[in-house]
């Protein structure tokens, strides 16, 4: 009995022309400091390269996100506002630390690297399993940053939401959490891990 197998995609856009799409994109959207770099085919036939930001200030170029090309339709996926936000706060915070201006009075802490902070805080603090997420500016005197604590199982992915950790936008530092509340989280996170390890018998 003959099986049949799936043929592999193939790609009608070859290397370079997916790389000046990309460019062409990436030219548009970001500028021409930005600049594509590596790229690979991806098992359906697309087109990833990496995006790279280049200033003198840098020691070498800085990877900010993807862009991926359609290898069927010779298209630029287009990047989300997400996407170009999160590009230019990596380019924002690299040149801050390069400046050593890093969360100043006038040029407060990025979003990514008030995560960071938060990130390293909940590992140190609360859990390894505990990520900061979906950070908004709250516009207080001084303003903050407020992130979701997500906490997440390597096996399960996202198993909730267990409250939010505030950043100082200027200053650079966590408010910390209240230790009933860290024990609370924790007890929370090890009951769901129990029932994720041995779960209930139907």
């Amino acid at each position: 009995m003959a099986i049949a197998l799936d043929a592999p995609v193939v790609s009608v856009v070859d290397q370079r022309r997916a790389q000046q799409l990309a460019k062409q994109q990436i030219d548009h959207l970001l500028g021409e400091t930005y600049t594509v770099g590596k790229g690979q085919q991806l098992p359906n036939g697309d087109w990833r390269f990496l995006v790279q930001f280049h200033s003198a200030e840098l020691a070498r170029p800085l990877t900010c996100t993807t862009v991926q090309i359609d290898g069927q339709q010779a298209l630029a996926r287009p990047l989300t506002q997400a996407q170009l936000q999160e590009a230019r706060e990596r380019t924002q915070l690299a040149l801050q630390e390069a400046r050593g201006e890093e969360g100043s009075a006038h040029k407060p802490l990025t979003r990514l690297a008030a995560q960071r902070t938060a990130n390293r805080y909940l590992s140190d603090q609360v859990g390894f399993f505990f990520t900061a997420v979906d950070g908004i500016l709250i516009p207080l005197v001084p303003p903050v940053w407020q992130f979701l604590i997500q906490f997440r199982l390597p096996q399960s992915g996202s198993m909730g939401v267990f409250g939010t950790l505030d950043v100082d936008a200027q200053r650079g530092a966590v408010i910390p959490l209240p230790h009933e509340q860290i024990l609370t989280i924790q007890g929370r996170a090890n009951a769901i891990a129990r029932s994720q390890t041995y779960p209930t018998a139907a």
